[in-house]
């Protein structure tokens, strides 16, 4: 017995669109069923800058596969890399902070 499942995309795509990076690594998968590899790259990078490891192997594959050159992946590993540092640094800032009982609000 087969089961066709029909995704209606355009949620998806317009929640990709507002900066979500796990819904960027599902597109990314949707594009691979669909034979899209550019599109599912794009999409894995797009993750990737947000700190998504699952992207990072998902680009990794790609490239052991053939479908994303060995600059795709060291530009990808780069921004993962750059993301987490930037995290690491503001929770340093943070806890300095927080440390000397200083008030943290955010606009």
């Amino acid at each position: 017995m087969k089961v066709i499942v029909t995704i209606n995309t355009s949620n998806v795509y317009l929640a990709a669109m507002g900066g979500d990076g796990i819904t960027r690594h599902n597109l990314g998968h949707v594009e691979i069923e669909t034979c899209n590899m550019d599109r599912a790259l794009k999409h894995y990078m797009i993750a990737v800058r947000d700190g998504n490891k699952k992207s990072l192997d998902s680009i990794k594959e790609l490239y052991s596969r053939g479908y994303a050159t060995k600059d795709d992946y060291t530009k990808a590993l780069r921004s993962y890399q750059d993301i987490w540092e930037r995290l690491r640094v503001f929770r340093g800032m943070m806890q300095q902070l927080h440390k000397r009982n200083c008030k943290i609000t955010f606009n």
